[in-house]
């Protein structure tokens, strides 16, 4: 069977990589990636949803049915932020 994947952070370093490696799979049917940008790179198994608020994620619900599998890759470093935004959850 096909699968279709989530994954989030596309744009990181590894979750470019891990982004990278889905879409080369034979297995794999679709990719939706969720980003804050656009990822810059077209594919024929990629559909790229620009998303700000991945605290609620009602306003992209529907294009999230029928997936088999998520990478959630988001992170930042931690000087990037001021310290109550980084423990925020």
């Amino acid at each position: 069977m096909l699968k279709n994947l989530i994954i989030t952070g596309g744009t990181g370093m590894i979750g470019r990589l891990l982004l990278e490696k889905c879409l080369s799979r034979e297995d794999v049917k679709r990719v939706t990636a969720i980003n804050h940008k656009s990822l810059g790179i077209y594919h024929p198994k990629l559909v790229v949803l620009i998303h700000n608020n991945f605290h609620d994620y009602s306003a992209i619900e529907q294009q999230l049915k029928d997936q088999h599998v998520c990478f959630y890759r988001i992170g930042v470093y931690p000087e990037q932020i001021p310290a109550n935004e980084y423990k925020k959850k």
